[in-house]
């Protein structure tokens, strides 16, 4: 029998000794992945912050509890639940919802999936809404600039001193409002008034510049709608997701702008009223800008009392319709008036549209669904890309899946386990060009690739 000699166990110890600090160091690197991204969401901006305010109760420790017995099990994905916000949204519902749904977690895990980046940008510009959105009702845009280019209401292209003289000629005929393209929450909107002298209207021209804009003919919303603010145009926030192959409405609620306003926006200082999104039916009391619960409205309007909004299932039914036609945009918010014949008219389109005012009047924003839509994006796809033992791997909660060798070639054995999970599958060419010659696999492996062994020779073990 050949025996070691005193140095060659040396040598032998020195290389265990080797091998286990290289593993030690592997996973430690592998925790630097984790602990990169859990310091980056640690990190990230907080919009919920916005509803906190000076003298909020805490959470109680019962509360806490109940908070961590629904959230613990996501905690591979999303370990620091931001305890914060449910305070914050706590004292703003007046009481506690363990499906409320932190911004962090929505805008770090959530969007990213719901945004398809490519489409982003595009489906949102409200200079091409005709196009996307031609089966519903609109305001009329009777002129508008792409990229520095303008056009007509059908999309003529006009000379800068064409669309001023068009300009011209719609303003002597209506209200006409002013879109830029480059702001939000209503910032920078403004109105040429009827009959509007040719200057005023050459100077527009000229002081947008380059900017992409829209400018449409004003809206006369309806009698119902102009009672909570007469000097805004109010109207429908609701937001749909598109899940298990239909649009879901998540949410409702009604953006009424603040007296003296012509914009509804609530963070130019208006109020929120959620609806009933199966009625339309309003609640009694409205969210202000400041945090404060009104039953009474600064137009005088008691909401104490029935109210449901006109035409608000022709609103969900064209929710419906539109969502269907942009599915590379898993969750919209839309933007909805209610037009002088109590008919919705679509205004615009947010993908990252505050959910936020949902949660504070009308409750966590995925409802019944939040658990399932928790499953499938902080579990089931949820992973970190990291190198352990000369492999480069998808590390998701309790599975492995192999997409490359990156050790030094040679006879290779698949694990049945890294990083204490099993591996469950292994991605085509996985070995593609690494110098290896044959491959030692357990039959216990769950999903091989077509293609992940090919060229090579492969030994299946019991």
């Amino acid at each position: 029998m050949f025996r070691k000699d005193k140095k060659s166990k040396a040598v032998s110890e020195n290389k265990t000794e080797a091998v286990q600090e290289e593993k030690i160091e592997v996973k430690t690197n592998a925790d630097k992945v984790h602990e990169a991204f859990y310091e980056k969401i640690r990190n990230a901006h907080r919009s919920d912050e916005l509803y906190e305010l000076p003298g909020d109760e805490d959470l109680t420790p019962e509360e806490l509890a109940e908070i961590h017995k629904f959230w613990d099990k996501y905690s591979f994905a999303y370990p620091d639940i931001d305890l914060k916000s449910f305070k914050a949204f706590k004292n703003r519902r007046g009481k506690v919802e363990v499906r409320h749904m932190p911004s962090v977690v929505r805008m770090q895990y959530l969007q990213p999936k719901f945004v398809h980046k490519d489409f982003r940008v595009a489906l949102q510009t409200k200079a091409i809404l005709p196009l996307l959105f031609s089966n519903v009702k609109q305001p009329r845009t009777v002129l508008r600039q792409m990229n520095g280019f303008y056009s007509d209401t059908d999309f003529n292209l006009l000379t800068r001193d064409g669309a001023t003289e068009l300009l011209a000629r719609e303003s002597a005929e209506h209200r006409l409002i002013v879109k830029p393209r480059t702001t939000g929450g209503g910032r920078g909107i403004f109105f040429i008034d009827k009959g509007a002298d040719f200057e005023t209207v050459k100077d527009t021209v000229e002081s947008l510049g380059s900017v992409g804009f829209v400018i449409q003919e004003a809206l006369e919303q309806s009698e119902f709608m102009k009672q909570f603010n007469p000097t805004s145009v109010n109207t429908l926030r609701i937001t749909s997701l598109l899940w298990k192959d239909e649009v879901r409405i998540l949410a409702s609620l009604v953006r009424v702008g603040k007296v003296g306003n012509e914009v509804d926006n609530y963070s130019q200082g208006g109020s929120l009223i959620g609806l009933d999104s199966q009625t339309g039916k309003c609640n009694n009391w409205a969210f202000t800008h400041e945090h404060e619960r009104l039953t009474v409205l600064p137009s005088g309007l008691d909401l104490n009392q029935d109210l449901y909004v006109p035409g608000f299932s022709k609103a969900i039914s064209m929710v419906k319709t539109m969502h269907s036609r942009i599915p590379y945009i898993r969750m919209v918010s839309w933007d909805i008036a209610i037009d002088n014949n109590d008919e919705p008219v679509l205004i615009e389109n947010n993908f990252a549209g505050m959910i936020q005012i949902h949660e504070c009047v009308t409750g966590p924003i995925f409802g019944d669904l939040t658990e399932e839509v928790l499953d499938e994006y902080l579990i089931r796809q949820f992973c970190f890309s990291v190198e352990v033992d000369g492999w480069l791997v998808d590390e998701y909660r309790s599975r492995i899946i192999i997409k490359e060798y990156i050790g030094d070639g040679g006879n290779v054995t698949i694990p049945e386990k890294l990083l204490d999970k099993k591996v469950k599958s292994i991605k085509k060419n996985a070995f593609a060009k690494k110098n290896v010659s044959s491959v030692s696999v357990s039959k216990r492996l769950y999903d091989v690739s077509p293609g992940a062994f090919k060229g090579l020779d492969v030994k299946i073990n019991e």
